[in-house]
């Protein structure tokens, strides 16, 4: 299961498996035995998310994805 989590969180952001393990496993930083805590900029740093907003900014961003796919390649 851990492995299964590990690859779906890598392959949809920027961090590397490495460094996820890494943070999974950092034993000065684990809350509750569950791994690390990263908010904010630290969680942007390391490519676990690509920026910090609100649900305001992410519906933004939601819409801006919908009209550029609208925009591409017509589909048969």
């Amino acid at each position: 299961m851990q492995d299964r989590v590990i690859k779906f969180v890598t392959s949809h952001s920027g961090i590397t498996e490495e460094k996820f393990r890494e943070l999974m496993f950092r034993t000065g930083d684990l809350v509750r035995d569950v791994g690390s805590v990263l908010v904010g900029k630290d969680a942007v740093a390391t490519g676990l998310i690509n920026e910090i907003g609100g649900i305001g900014q992410a519906l933004q961003k939601l819409r801006e994805l919908i009209r550029l796919q609208g925009a591409g390649p017509q589909r048969s």
